[in-house]
């Protein structure tokens, strides 16, 4: 895997730990959000949008793909590749954070309101790293 790929594990370890708990059948969201990374219809129809403009040869993503982790974890890659990628030509930049992204799963491509949210994800992918460290002191 390369450091994107874990990044972005990462990020969707933490995500989902913000959104459920990390517990694939947690009860739907207040807004009818489902699964593990707690997703929307909204978000659903727009990644089947991004695959067939793209092209992505695949089957469209159902309602019940969101409470599959696996399922739900190409979904949340797709969305915010896509959103990411244009957020990044928009603003000329050369890479997108995991800021970014975290943001736009939870605000959409606009991101707006999302400054709560970004700091709980933050805060997980801290205690993470936090955890990582102390054990690589503890074999040390």
């Amino acid at each position: 895997m390369t450091e994107t790929g874990t990044a972005i594990l990462l990020l969707w370890t933490a995500i989902c730990q913000v959104e459920s708990g990390s517990d694939p059948n947690v009860k739907d969201g207040a807004a009818g959000e489902v699964g593990i990374a707690q997703i929307s219809r909204i978000c659903v129809d727009d990644t089947n949008d991004i695959c067939r403009k793209l092209g992505l040869s695949r089957r469209p993503f159902t309602w019940s793909d969101c409470k599959d982790p696996e399922q739900a974890f190409e979904i949340f890659k797709i969305y915010t590749g896509f959103w990411g990628l244009r957020y990044a030509l928009e603003n000329d930049l050369d890479a997108i954070s995991i800021e970014i992204l975290a943001r736009i799963w939870n605000g959409g491509p606009d991101m707006v309101g999302t400054d709560d949210y970004w700091a709980k994800v933050e805060a997980v992918l801290q205690e993470m790293v936090e955890d990582v460290e102390e054990e690589e002191e503890d074999e040390n």
